[in-house]
């Protein structure tokens, strides 16, 4: 009897370490693997990363992300958003293989723009000037409703109410007081809509401050701007070049904020939603 269940035990044994065994061998993490090795951010930029996970069984591994510097990038399920100017490693773990890519933030862009537009709205304010906006984009750009993978900003400003056709030359500052001379810094309407003065390339950039410097000569136009945005980012550069000049001010459907639509100029929505500075 002794010798029956000294077997019945053993026997048990066995099939317990085979299963355990078989386990290890049908649920395992193979590899892992970053669809990036290393990417460039400027600050408040949101991107996203990915993990191929390769395994065995028919559980699913679930994968842990980190930053090794949380300050300057912070994930969340893949998900990486730029804090602050700096480095960091975005690791993603699945059992006991790990991946990674370092991630680069910093606060500069520099866009080369080579078409642009000139919009009149009238005095739109009421405040006795002539508001203009001025839409310059990269050779990516289809001005036609400011579609395609590339950069475009506008650059909203005032100027003397005798001049409804050109921007005089002179340095316009970003100021809210919507005086003669100033850019208007970025705003969202009550539609949802972004005016005033944006930059719109890897992210939407709401500008809060700098200046531009204008020149015109033969409607040739040279814009040397240097403005800062919402996160703390300079946006510099020039743009030399004609703009192609349009009369909106029939567009102009109530005081409180612009036409949603010109030549189908519209802004896709589906990638962030527009906050104004102080709800974010």
């Amino acid at each position: 009897m002794q010798l029956f269940l000294k077997s019945t035990k053993l026997f048990f044994t066995i099939l317990s370490t085979m299963f355990i065994l078989l386990s290890c061998e049908t649920n395992q993490v193979t590899s892992i693997n970053m669809d990036s090795a290393t990417k460039e951010l400027v600050l408040g930029q949101i991107d996203s990363l990915s993990a191929e996970v390769k395994y065995t069984g028919d559980i699913v591994p679930s994968v842990e992300w980190s930053s090794s510097n949380t300050a300057v990038v912070k994930v969340n399920e893949g998900e990486i958003e730029a804090v602050a100017k700096g480095t960091a490693v975005i690791s993603a773990q699945a059992g006991d293989k790990t991946t990674s890519c370092t991630v680069t933030v910093s606060n500069e862009i520099n866009p080369t723009f080579t078409q642009g537009e000139l919009w009149y709205w009238g005095d739109f304010w009421g405040v006795g000037c002539s508001n203009f906006t001025v839409c310059i984009a990269d050779d990516n750009i289809n001005m036609e409703d400011l579609s395609g993978d590339g950069e475009f900003m506008y650059i909203e400003l005032n100027t003397g109410i005798s001049f409804t056709d050109s921007i005089p030359d002179g340095i316009y500052e970003v100021n809210d007081t919507l005086g003669t001379g100033f850019i208007v810094p970025a705003y969202v309407a009550n539609n949802g809509s972004p005016w005033g003065t944006w930059y719109f390339g890897k992210t939407y950039n709401d500008v809060v401050g700098g200046q531009a410097v204008l020149t015109v000569n033969n409607n040739t136009y040279t814009i040397n701007y240097d403005l800062v945005d919402y996160y703390g980012n300079t946006i510099a550069g020039s743009y030399v070049g004609t703009l192609t000049y349009y009369d909106l001010t029939s567009y102009v459907s109530a005081p409180a904020y612009k036409a949603v639509k010109f030549k189908n100029k519209l802004i896709n929505h589906s990638q962030k939603t527009f906050l104004s500075p102080r709800n974010r």
